[in-house]
């Protein structure tokens, strides 16, 4: 008998724990609780129902940490393809464009300084040639000295901005 007694207690106190924890989850109030002055088993489904409520509210901020670190999870992952394919595409492609531009800005160096030789040498095979044709000149009028040009005689001198 008094162990029927235990189990109907636990029966009802489990009710209306459930009740009061789904009403406490809710939000209706119950304004009094039945059958819950024995033993001080109304104090013990109060402490349960807070520690209940508790729970949830932990559970529910929990879940919602968890939705959060699920989407920082995704982000970290997308910018790690991202900086993936900038390390792994685009910095090669940048540098492999860099090292053509040098190579072809090296190229045309060699090339200018190529013209610019052939240039020295054409002007110094053509002085040549003309201080041979004027030594040739000289010689055949009978002149020995070569006649240095006078810096105050302007006969001989050209313009060389305003040339008309």
């Amino acid at each position: 008998m008094f162990l029927l007694l235990i189990v109907l207690f636990c029966i009802l106190s489990y009710y209306w724990l459930f009740h009061f924890v789904s009403c406490a989850i809710i939000g209706c109030s119950i304004a009094a609780y039945e059958l819950t002055g024995l033993s001080r088993g109304g104090q013990q489904i109060d402490k349960l129902k807070k520690s209940y409520v508790r729970a949830i509210q932990l559970l529910v901020k929990l879940a919602s940490l968890q939705t959060s670190f699920i989407t920082l999870d995704e982000v970290i992952k997308i910018t790690n393809r991202r900086v993936n394919a900038i390390e792994h595409v685009i910095i090669p492609r940048i540098e492999a464009t860099l090292a053509y531009i040098i190579d072809e800005l090296d190229e045309r160096e060699r090339e200018d300084f190529f013209r610019l030789k052939k240039v020295q040498e054409k002007k110094k095979i053509a002085k040549e040639k003309e201080e041979r044709e004027l030594k040739a000149r000289k010689e055949a009028k009978g002149l020995d000295d070569v006649d240095t040009p006078n810096m105050m005689d302007d006969e001989h001198d050209d313009d060389l901005l305003f040339t008309s």
